[in-house]
């Protein structure tokens, strides 16, 4: 079983797929929202040549940071302004696996690319930043812009989770374990309106209130993992 990543729903593999690209206009800052939904992979997040302000960690407003690359762990969210300040080209999204918590077979290539509008779409020349280490930290330092006292903890909605052992290893919450159609996932349902979810998709709905935070999409990019046997390629 070979393993490799996916941004937005691409990549290439022996040749086959497509690099996801996402466009730049010169100048303009982009608001980027990073999701990690693989199950056993901590990523390393970069693009090549361009800075990363960090503004927001699992919805919640941060005082802004620069960073060059981001640890971004399993089931993380982070929302980034980058600038579109470098010379028109094009420029390679790094995903990168961090070594000391992860088995990937693609660690270097796990890719996607920045293209300037004005110039066509290319295979990027673009330097890479390096990667200090291989360890799997979260970011630290994060300050919220609004501090919160939560109080007292409260008990609500309880799920009952377990991991049953048979030919295959499968979590269930609620005795449900999640399980997706490729053709209808979750965000393209949200996209339509569509809030019919099947059974296996475990969906708990949540009534929201003036203290929900409601995301706000620019560009969204989730980074997955997707198990590839070795007798098959990867088809868009």
């Amino acid at each position: 079983m070979l393993i490799t990543g996916l941004v937005q729903g691409k990549n290439m593999w022996n040749g086959s797929g497509e690099y996801y690209t996402l466009p730049f206009t010169p100048g303009k800052k982009n608001r980027i929202r990073l999701v990690n939904t693989s199950t056993n992979t901590h990523f390393k997040f970069w693009i090549d040549q361009h800075i990363l302000q960090v503004m927001s960690a699992d919805f919640v407003p941060i005082e802004p940071y620069n960073t060059t690359i981001l640890n971004i762990g399993i089931g993380q969210r982070y929302d980034l302004v980058v600038l579109a300040d470098q010379p028109l080209s094009n420029y390679w999204i790094h995903c990168h696996p961090a070594q000391s918590c992860s088995a990937n077979n693609n660690e270097d290539g796990i890719l996607a690319i920045v293209n300037y509008n004005g110039v066509p779409v290319e295979t990027p020349t673009s330097t890479p930043y390096v990667v200090p280490d291989e360890n799997c930290e979260d970011e630290t330092g994060l300050i919220p812009v609004l501090p919160k006292n939560l109080g007292n903890l409260t008990y609500g909605i309880t799920e009952d989770i377990a991991l049953p052992v048979a030919a295959i290893v499968r979590w269930t919450m609620n005795n449900v374990s999640f399980w997706t159609d490729f053709q209808s996932p979750t965000l393209l349902m949200i996209e339509q309106g569509n809030s019919s979810y099947p059974v296996d998709y475990n969906v708990v709905m949540l009534n929201g209130d003036e203290n929900t935070v409601l995301p706000f999409m620019t560009h969204l990019i989730v980074v997955d993992l997707f198990c590839l046997p070795s007798n098959w390629t990867i088809c868009c």
